[in-house]
């Protein structure tokens, strides 16, 4: 009696459970590796090591169920790299990026823009984003542009 007791509550757990956790992945992202950047755009795990990338998925809601466009790394500039580091606030993500061949990049982005995600390739969205994108290599004009656009974030 005790077994087929145990089986019941292991089989009416795992059919409960498991959508509570798909649930739970939309609400509380983080939970799963992601982090929400705000303005749609998320650091999402990409399932090896400390590895990250940065997707716009037009969610405001922590919703990353979908898979979002990439746009660090983006697939013309280091399709090899990824996000080590990232940190946000209302207007800015400030990023950190290493390449296969170990160089680091470092990013502001600019969310002070309006894309809709359902459109796309017609409206362009992919080059709206890339160019609220700023790329360094150097860490000290990193910095520089930090102080310069008065961006209170820092590694």
């Amino acid at each position: 009696m005790k077994s087929e007791s145990l089986i019941l509550f292991l089989i009416i757990g795992c059919l409960l459970g498991f959508p509570t956790l798909l649930g739970l992945s939309t609400l509380f992202p983080k939970l799963w590796g992601n982090q929400n950047l705000g303005h749609g755009i998320y650091l999402t795990w990409s399932g090896s090591d400390d590895k990250y990338i940065m997707s716009y998925t037009g969610s405001l809601w922590g919703d990353v169920t979908g898979p979002g466009k990439p746009i660090i790394p983006h697939v013309t500039n280091h399709p090899g790299e990824f996000i080590i580091k990232a940190k946000s606030n209302k207007r800015w993500v400030i990023a950190k990026g290493q390449d296969e061949s170990l160089n680091i990049h470092y990013y502001i982005i600019d969310k002070s823009f309006k894309v809709n995600l359902s459109n796309w390739e017609k409206d362009k969205c992919d080059s709206i984003i890339q160019s609220r994108i700023i790329e360094y290599s150097d860490s000290l004009l990193f910095s520089e542009s930090l102080l310069y656009n008065r961006i209170p974030l820092h590694f």
